[in-house]
C-alpha cells in the first residue's frame, strides 16, 4: 500500500488554494477602497464643522475649501486620494476621487462622495 497523495489530488488542492487567494485579493481591494472613502467622509465632516464655525462667527460661508482651516486640497495632490470642493450655495461638500495627479494608486473610475451640511447625509456616486 502506497502512502502520500496522487498527482491529481495535489493539482486539485493547488487550484482550490489559488482560487481562494484570487477571491481574497479582490475582497482586499474593496476593503482598501472603502477605507479611502472613510478618509474622504472624515475630511468632509471637518469641512462641515469649519463651515458652520465660519458662518457662526462671521455670518458668511466659505466659497472654497482654501478659505477654511482644514487640510483638504482643491486639486488632486500626491498627498490625497480625493480633491475637495464646496457647492456654490454653501450647503454641500464634495470629495472627488482622483484619476490623475492624486496619491497612488489612482482610481480607474472617478466617483464622488458628498455631504449635505444641513442634514449630515452622505451620498456616493
Amino acid at each position: 500500500m502506497k502512502s502520500g497523495f496522487s498527482f491529481l489530488e495535489v493539482v486539485i488542492t493547488l487550484v482550490i488554494i489559488l482560487a481562494l487567494l484570487v477571491m481574497g485579493f479582490a475582497a482586499l481591494k474593496d476593503i482598501i477602497e472603502k477605507s479611502r472613502v472613510s478618509e474622504a467622509r472624515f475630511v468632509l465632516g471637518q469641512l462641515r464643522n469649519a463651515q458652520a464655525a465660519r458662518s457662526t462667527f462671521t455670518g458668511e460661508c466659505a466659497q472654497s475649501v482654501n478659505e477654511l482651516d482644514v487640510i483638504a486640497p482643491d486639486k488632486c495632490a500626491p498627498t490625497h486620494y480625493f480633491r475637495y470642493y464646496l457647492s456654490s450655495d454653501c450647503q454641500r461638500g464634495v470629495a472627488e476621487r482622483c484619476v490623475r495627479g492624486g496619491r497612488e494608486p489612482q482610481s480607474k473610475v472617478p466617483y464622488t462622495v458628498s455631504l449635505d451640511f444641513r442634514t449630515g447625509v452622505f451620498k456616493s456616486r
